[in-house]
């Protein structure tokens, strides 16, 4: 069994210590569509560690492997991550890490507005 299925399966774990430590490897050890499916159900996660962390090894992930992580995930999972708000911003680790100043009083907005 490779490296990267052994996190996958680490994921099912009913500790919370060992699914974020398997989301953390993952980061490093993903090689492609398999590993960030797996990582999908966390990257909308009530936890905001788990989703954190799962969605920045889900943005390496796809960077790395030249995946487009929204068209991946589907509709289903932009919507769960943002729901529908007045403003245009979509949450996403490139909006975070590039924000200008217009943009930045909409993400603030935005995370203030949807706990």
């Amino acid at each position: 069994m490779s490296e990267e299925n052994e996190l996958i399966a680490q994921l099912n774990s009913d500790k919370r210590s060992v699914k974020i430590q398997a989301i953390v490897k993952l980061t490093r050890a993903g090689k492609g569509e398999k590993a960030i499916m797996a990582l999908l159900p966390y990257l909308a996660s009530d936890d905001r560690e788990l989703s954190f962390f799962a969605n920045q090894a889900a943005g390496k992930i796809a960077e790395r492997a030249k995946i487009n992580l929204s068209e991946l995930s589907g509709q289903n999972l932009s919507a769960a991550v943002s729901p529908p708000t007045t403003s245009t911003v979509v949450l996403n680790r490139e909006t975070f890490l590039g924000a200008s100043k217009e943009q930045a009083t909409a993400l603030l907005e935005t995370i203030r507005n949807n706990p």
